[in-house]
């Protein structure tokens, strides 16, 4: 049965996905579509960015796959007059902020309904990376580390359905680490000096000269 857009009327029914969200095994990404656009169709005509908070909230804390994620985040920028971090709020300034105040209104952008109908969220793509500053690399390790072993800690990380064992999350970093390939090392071809051809020139063994010629 297919959800028609329609069927979002209240803030409880966008309540409601976000919960089903979270709970459910499987959500299929047209469901979160329609309600994506139910949400655009609500502010647009009440202003109220709420209406996208069950969905949006539901999808950062419950998909794994932080490139859905983004592709939310990119999608709801790209077909409404909303900005993310217009602040450019830190990682825990960003974290604790209420919603409205992480996504805010831009007055010279304009709703793109009919855009955002005729294209799928979950197949955006996405910007690239290319202006991303240097990231200290122990930091960052760090920081990874630190985040995993609270997850592990909180029972937030499974395997299958089971839980994520401390053995179990070693064995797959160790795989992780196995995978992880370094940028390509540029070959350099190195011209032969004129002293060196010349030297090499030098010990090359010149033809022995025919009998006959000897005896002349």
């Amino acid at each position: 049965m297919t959800t028609k857009i329609e069927t979002f009327k209240t803030q409880a029914d966008f309540e409601a996905l976000g919960k089903r969200i979270r709970t459910a095994a499987n959500v299929p990404f047209s469901l979160v579509q329609t309600g994506l656009i139910a949400a655009f169709e609500h502010i647009e005509k009440n202003g109220n960015v709420n209406a996208l908070k069950p969905i949006v909230t539901a999808i950062e804390d419950t998909f794994h796959n932080r490139g859905m994620v983004r592709r939310v985040q990119t999608y709801i920028v790209g077909f409404t007059w909303l900005e993310y971090n217009a602040r450019g709020m830190k990682a825990a300034a960003l974290r604790d902020a209420q919603f409205d105040v992480i996504w805010t209104k831009n007055k010279s952008k304009k709703m793109d309904i009919a855009g955002a109908k005729a294209t799928k969220w979950h197949e955006l793509e996405l910007p690239g990376r290319g202006d991303m500053k240097p990231v200290d690399g122990s930091q960052y390790v760090k920081a990874m580390f630190k985040r995993l072993q609270t997850m592990l800690t909180e029972g937030k990380l499974t395997h299958g359905e089971a839980k994520m064992t401390i053995g179990k999350l070693r064995a797959e970093l160790r795989a992780a680490l196995e995978l992880l390939k370094g940028p390509k090392a540029k070959v350099v071809t190195m011209k032969p000096t004129k002293r060196k051809a010349a030297k090499k020139a030098a010990n090359v063994k010149k033809p022995e000269a025919p009998a006959e010629a000897k005896a002349a």
